[in-house]
């Protein structure tokens, strides 16, 4: 299985000056937060006990995510 299409790798390797590995990495990274912040919300979904400290710490996570995006982007 090719993880990149040759045309890809191609636009790729024409810009040798970008970090791809950084780039890469903060994508899987906001990735895996996007699914990790479903699966919570659908765990108390299903158990249907969402406490005011679920929402407390849901909103941190999501501050969290926010500020790793703004940092990312330059803003901050």
């Amino acid at each position: 299985m090719e993880l990149i299409s040759e045309n890809l790798k191609r636009k790729i390797e024409s810009h040798p000056e970008v970090d791809w590995t950084f780039i890469l990495n903060n994508a899987v990274n906001r990735m895996l937060n996007k699914i990790e912040l479903v699966e919570f919300i659908e765990s108390k979904l299903d158990d249907s006990e969402f406490t005011e400290e679920d929402a407390n710490r849901l909103g941190e996570l999501a501050k969290q995510n926010r500020l790793k995006e703004l940092k990312t982007k330059g803003f901050l």
